[in-house]
């Protein structure tokens, strides 16, 4: 009984946080189309319970349960500064940033939530650099780990912009895409697996790349002969369409309900702590 209280208690605050708009995925959910408050609140739980079975995203948000791999494979040519590469996961968007993102702290995104920013620096004629989305996150060629069965994914879909009006490649796998010329307004990109194709140079694995063991799940890059100058892209919701066969239900994929979807913002500076003076008793 008292559990049972419990659930229907938990019912109620959820629509209740439903009707007065502190969520918009609560609020869709107390539709006229609930019989009663109690079945609004239980769709929006069974919802939440089975979020993670039905997509298989690289990148959601920089704090998302539902991300897969680790943006850690920079790679790069000789001549290029590996400091001088800017990654943060955490950007929140700003259309009137020159770098994309926005510096006021009190902003908070809960439409987009935090987008990944990759700036690049200018290179040279011969130069090169990328990043890998990459599982394990040190991942080399050949280290005996196991990758993701993907099957049967066929394209890879993503939202990206560019403030300076970025040329870059797009990848899976160790395959590339062509140059792409990205707009500084966002636009969703669907690339075929099957149109990938090596890189200059080669790959160590087959293209179009084998999706039954994938270890680099996404790659951009750029090079001085396409893009010359310092550029700047932004990345968000890239995912495998349709959802692999690993994500439904089975040991795979466990899933609970999400506790919380909280809006983006910057995160809280550490504030500097001060020694406690002890007085006499």
């Amino acid at each position: 009984m008292w559990i049972e209280n419990s659930v229907r208690l938990a019912a109620t605050v959820l629509c209740a946080a439903a009707l007065t708009g502190l969520s918009p995925r609560l609020a869709e959910a107390a539709s006229p189309a609930c019989a009663t408050i109690s079945d609004c609140a239980y769709r929006e739980v069974n919802g939440r319970a089975v979020a993670n079975q039905s997509s298989f995203f690289v990148y959601l948000d920089a704090d998302s349960a539902f991300n897969h791999g680790y943006a850690s494979g920079l790679f790069f040519s000789g001549d290029v500064n590996p400091s001088s590469v800017v990654i943060d996961p955490g950007c929140l968007d700003s259309p009137a940033s020159a770098t994309g993102c926005a510096t006021d702290p009190n902003l908070i995104d809960q439409t987009r939530g935090t987008v990944l920013r990759i700036s690049f620096p200018a290179l040279g004629p011969s130069d090169y650099v990328g990043l890998n989305f990459q599982d394990p996150q040190n991942y080399a060629s050949g280290d005996g780990s196991s990758g993701y069965n993907l099957v049967p994914a066929n394209a890879v879909q993503f939202d990206v912009r560019s403030p300076s009006g970025a040329w870059v490649q797009f990848g899976v796998g160790g395959c590339v895409t062509r140059f792409y010329p990205i707009r500084p307004a966002w636009q969703r990109l669907t690339i075929p697996l099957n149109t990938l194709y090596p890189p200059p140079g080669g790959s160590s694995s087959p293209c179009p790349p084998d999706i039954t063991n994938t270890h680099v799940l996404f790659t951009v890059t750029t090079n001085g002969g396409q893009q010359a100058a310092a550029s700047t892209v932004l990345l968000d919701n890239i995912q495998f369409t349709p959802v692999p066969a690993r994500q439904s239900p089975g040991h795979q994929a466990l899933s609970l309900p999400i506790a919380r979807k909280p809006s983006a913002s910057f995160p809280l500076q550490r504030i500097p702590s001060r020694p406690i003076r002890r007085t006499g008793m």
